[in-house]
């Protein structure tokens, strides 16, 4: 089964001053039986703070940023040519803001 379309997923647009527009795609996996969310459409969220929860069995979430706006660690892009999965926990660093044409 592909865990990236048969499984329950949202995607949530975020403004951040440092990367520009971030898309967060959370993918509830194998025996997911909720995803929770913390805040409505139009609530400032900060760098942090809980955006929501997956209830019970295995997730991920899938970041999309904009064209420059991330120069990604390097430890996330040799593991990303293996492949090899990554575990990150929450606050892990995995880039940094390139503050490129179009980003703060």
């Amino acid at each position: 089964m592909n865990v990236f379309t048969h499984n329950k997923r949202y995607i949530t647009e975020l403004n951040s001053p440092e990367f520009g527009r971030v898309v967060a795609i959370p993918v509830g996996a194998a025996m997911v039986g909720s995803i929770n969310f913390h805040y409505q459409v139009g609530d400032r969220v900060r760098r942090g703070d809980t955006h929501g929860e997956m209830r019970f069995g295995g997730s991920t979430v899938i970041y999309l940023f904009e064209p420059g706006a991330i120069e990604l660690d390097e430890d996330l892009v040799a593991s990303s040519r293996e492949p090899i999965e990554s575990y990150l926990k929450v606050n892990t660093r995995i880039g940094v803001s390139t503050g490129g044409e179009g980003h703060p």
